[in-house]
């Protein structure tokens, strides 16, 4: 017998059907022009999810658009692309930093 694979999690607020939705999620769709993305993010949103897509060593990159230390929208700008975080959203030996100042964007 085999097992189907995990369903992702559907976005927060979703309007789609679940269903629906797995079946859509597994699939490539173009977001936006190559020449509409630099090495600034841009905030794009795909079947009611919100990511960004920017450019590293001139290849497209477009992961979720929510930073996952500081839960903010990586579209604001600066921090690590190669790492798609904010500043200060981790230091280099992994650790988080305090969140009492908030997140610092560019």
């Amino acid at each position: 017998m085999t097992t189907a694979p995990p369903r992702p999690a559907l976005p927060q607020d979703c309007t789609f059907d679940a269903g629906d939705w797995s079946i859509l999620a597994q699939h490539c769709y173009p977001v936006a022009l190559s020449s509409e993305i630099g090495d600034a993010p841009t905030a794009v949103r795909l079947l009611e999810e919100t990511l960004v897509a920017y450019r590293v060593g001139g290849s497209v990159v477009v992961p979720n658009g929510i930073c996952p230390h500081r839960g903010v929208p990586l579209s604001l700008g600066g921090g690590d692309p190669a790492r798609a975080c904010l500043p200060n959203s981790r230091s280099p030996n992994g650790t988080r930093p305090p969140t009492s100042s908030g997140p610092t964007a560019s």
